[in-house]
């Protein structure tokens, strides 16, 4: 016979219908604690008829006329938003040491301190050992120096003075351009020609040398071209010889008619006659030519295009470090065809420009300028004095020594301040000389310094008369720097 467990015993002595929660203890609740205070809806009903039970020892008897099965199954989780709930205690945390973050703290402070120090000790060890501060204020100087150096193309030596140089050149290329000739010439006159008979009435030879000129009836004369031998004459009969002749005016006046020349001439006994006329003598007769105002105009033209061309080509040339010694100097070259005169309606004109210029290492100028400078200076204040500032150099003049091998002497002016420089080596010195002194005496002795115009003497206390004896808590510093 089946037993049915009393439902008290199954709800852990709670009333029907009520489930505890028996995992309370591994959730942080007091074990039987009630999961819920509302009891779980009942489950359907059913009817059982048994017999009746009885129980005797260990036997239980009895009748169950009617039970209500409770689920054993987990119930739906309730909606929690509408139920008080108990706070969780948290977890507790424990501190555990981490070695490298130690390790990269002290890091740190390694680095933080090595860099704060020369900060830091300097202020703590004027507040521990004040320290007395001395200021000087250098005598500056304007110093003037000129001196000469040659620009060679070759090696320079620069003990000797001799500064780089060299030779740019630059030619466009040619630009050509067709014109009309607006030149007039003319063609040569021409003179005319032809032939003269000279008679010889002497008993003798005769002989009429060439160039002899002989005059015709209206003026116009003309010039033997041979010289000739006349045989002597024998009246009736006459020695005579043909010779040529040409006009002694050319052009068309020259065109004398037959017997123009019938007359005496020459020599005693000598008579001329031109039995034909004189032909072929041409007045100058005009023609279109290229003229020099042509060509000239006509290169000007180029050249305006060609100039600005040829001068950047040259410049372009140069370094960063070059400066030019003298203007550059550019020249056109010009042809024509056809040339300069001949017959032309018109023609074409070919220019070209070429520039030139000299440049000399200005750097190698203004370091050897500048050695000079401070060595002259320093042998007239002294050795102590240092250049101050830029130094201003200026070309006065150049002068050119050899045009073929492009040798120039520069004569250069330079204006530069110097002024008064003490070593720490130097100040050391001075103050130990002044350690323990009167500040009235030590300004005295510090004035008395060549290149020193006044001296600032701050005590280390307001109420000292008097410098310290250790030399390393005196401070010396000069105003320039």
């Amino acid at each position: 016979m089946q037993e049915k467990p009393d439902t008290d015993e199954l709800n852990g002595g709670q009333p029907p219908g009520l489930l505890t929660n028996t995992a309370g203890a591994s959730k942080g609740r007091p074990q039987g604690s009630p999961l819920h205070p509302t009891p779980l809806p009942p489950l359907p009903r059913y009817e059982e008829i048994s017999p009746a039970v009885s129980l005797t020892g260990d036997t239980v008897e009895g009748s169950i006329t009617a039970s209500e099965i409770v689920s054993t199954d987990p119930p739906p989780e309730p909606d929690i938003s509408t139920h008080p709930t108990v706070p969780l205690t948290p977890p507790k945390r424990y501190f555990q040491v981490n070695w490298w973050s130690i390790v990269a703290f002290a890091l740190l402070l390694v680095l933080v301190g090595e860099h704060l120090a020369p900060f830091v000790w300097p202020l703590v060890d004027s507040y521990l050992h004040p320290k007395a501060t001395v200021t000087l204020f250098p005598t500056q100087r304007a110093m003037s120096h000129q001196y000469a150096f040659l620009a060679v193309t070759g090696t320079a030596d620069q003990s000797r003075n001799q500064v780089p140089s060299r030779v740019l050149s630059f030619t466009t290329s040619t630009k050509s351009a067709t014109i009309t000739t607006t030149g007039t010439g003319y063609t040569p006159a021409i003179q005319a020609k032809g032939t003269v008979i000279l008679y010889n009435e002497a008993n003798y030879n005769q002989t009429i040398a060439a160039g002899t000129v002989i005059a015709g009836n209206d003026g116009r004369q003309i010039v033997t071209d041979q010289t000739v031998t006349i045989a002597a004459g024998n009246p009736p009969y006459l020695g005579s010889s043909t010779v040529l002749a040409h006009s002694l005016q050319a052009g068309e006046v020259g065109n004398i008619q037959a017997l123009d020349i019938n007359g005496l001439c020459c020599l005693a006994g000598i008579y001329a006659k031109n039995t034909s006329g004189f032909s072929g003598g041409l007045d100058p007769k005009p023609y279109p030519m290229l003229s020099h105002t042509d060509l000239e105009r006509e290169t000007q033209s180029l050249a305006g295009s060609l100039s600005p061309l040829a001068k950047a080509g040259t410049q372009k040339q140069a370094l960063e470090s070059e400066q030019f010694l003298q203007p550059m100097q550019c020249s056109l070259t010009s042809s024509s065809h056809p040339k300069v005169g001949e017959r032309a309606i018109t023609a074409t004109v070919s220019v070209s420009e070429t520039c030139s210029a000299q440049v000399f290492d200005v750097a190698v100028l203004q370091k050897l300028t500048s050695v000079q400078f401070v060595q002259d200076s320093q042998k007239q204040l002294g050795s102590n004095f240092i250049q101050r500032g830029n130094l201003s150099t200026s070309i006065e003049k150049t002068t050119r020594l050899d045009k073929s091998h492009h040798t120039c002497q520069l004569t250069v002016s330079a204006t530069g301040t110097l002024i008064l420089y003490l070593s720490q080596a130097q100040m050391q010195a001075l103050k130990m000389q002044i350690a323990g002194k009167k500040i009235t005496e030590a300004q005295r002795q510090l004035l008395a310094l060549a290149g020193v115009q006044g001296v600032a003497i701050q005590p280390a206390h307001q109420t000292d008369i008097s410098l310290p004896t250790d030399p390393n808590q005196i401070t010396m510093q000069e105003m320039s720097k």
